[in-house]
């Protein structure tokens, strides 16, 4: 899990979303995480990069569905993997 989250950020669960979230949705999860780190004063650039990240590929419909793609691939990709354990 470590190595897939270092791989590939997962937009949705950043923003504390499912995948099938709206316009709506997805602005109300990053006001949402925004203040949730804002308020444990945690505001670090990293943790506020990854939200503007997951905002700006999510709110743009285009890019959203590049990332859906994406997304559906690694995941797919990550399962095929696992499945195929290799003893060595």
């Amino acid at each position: 899990d470590t190595i897939q989250r270092k791989i590939f950020e997962d937009h949705y669960s950043t923003l504390g979303i499912s995948a099938h979230a709206t316009q709506a949705e997805i602005a109300t999860g990053f006001k949402r995480a925004l203040t949730k780190l804002n308020s444990k004063h945690q505001a670090d650039q990293r943790n506020r990069a990854r939200l503007n990240a997951a905002h700006s590929v999510l709110s743009d419909s285009d890019a959203k569905s590049a990332y859906d793609k994406h997304r559906k691939f690694v995941n797919t990709t990550t399962l095929f993997l696992a499945s195929a354990s290799v003893s060595l």
